[in-house]
């Protein structure tokens, strides 16, 4: 089975919608959809489900990224190169490998080589010269140059793989990142909106900015700052929610 190969222009289209779908798959307005205005500001949109507009943006915007390329080439790419009969990766590994074929035919192609070296050898020629007439020598020379052949095409393609496979490692690295980076600002997101609804009567919780850090103060009625540490390693939106843990502690719901 043959398919036409998936352009550069196909596969960011391709990341781009992963991107999109883990967006919406998560509840919130896919950010790669985003006007530059609303992109810049960070703030997590939500997805409503009544509201029409949004979903219209929505439509829109995914049908603007897939004019961008071919995602059935990417798809369909991805399946001919994983269908058995093609022989290109191996069936029976949970890994993008090449199939074992292509290993044996290396072997094979360095096995006869080091013959045909032995071969070309003075020794050998002088040995070959008495035993083999014209007819078994023009054979032999043919299949050697045929299997150098092969050897060079499989080396090119071997190649050719590893390139993309360093494309799509560093593709995935990057949406890794920005995965992480969209779970903490929901976080934070969130985090902010218990506050606003279970902090009780009386108490604030201060955040206080400054380039590269940021703190989280609890105060209670009488505008005394808790003594107690709120720092974790969780990130900044667990922090917020241990002060409001300790508020609902100290002053109840």
């Amino acid at each position: 089975m043959k398919m036409a190969k998936a352009s550069a222009a196909d596969l960011d289209m391709a990341m781009d919608i992963a991107n999109v779908l883990d967006d919406i798959e998560r509840g919130f307005f896919p950010t790669k959809l985003q006007s530059d205005e609303d992109a810049e500001s960070e703030q997590v949109e939500w997805i409503e489900t009544a509201g029409h507009q949004q979903y219209d943006r929505l439509i829109f915007g995914l049908q603007k990224l897939l004019n961008k390329g071919s995602i059935s080439r990417v798809i369909w790419g991805m399946a001919v190169v994983c269908d058995p009969s093609n022989e290109c990766i191996d069936p029976d590994s949970d890994t993008i490998e090449h199939h074992p074929k292509r290993q044996q035919l290396e072997e094979q192609c360095d096995a006869m080589k080091a013959v045909v070296t032995a071969l070309q050898s003075d020794q050998a020629s002088r040995i070959v010269s008495m035993r083999l007439d014209d007819e078994t020598l023009i054979r032999v020379t043919k299949q050697r140059d045929e299997l150098a052949a092969d050897r060079d095409t499989w080396k090119a393609r071997a190649e050719f793989s590893y390139q993309q496979r360093d494309v799509l490692e560093g593709r995935v690295e990057s949406l890794v990142c920005k995965l992480s980076d969209h779970q903490r600002q929901a976080a934070i997101g969130k985090a902010i909106e218990r506050a606003c609804e279970e902090l009780p009567e009386g108490f604030d919780i201060r955040i206080e900015c400054e380039k590269g850090a940021a703190t989280v103060r609890l105060y209670d009625s009488e505008g005394d700052e808790d003594p107690e540490d709120l720092y974790t390693d969780s990130g900044f939106g667990a922090e917020i929610d241990n002060a409001i843990n300790i508020a609902i502690a100290k002053g109840g719901v």
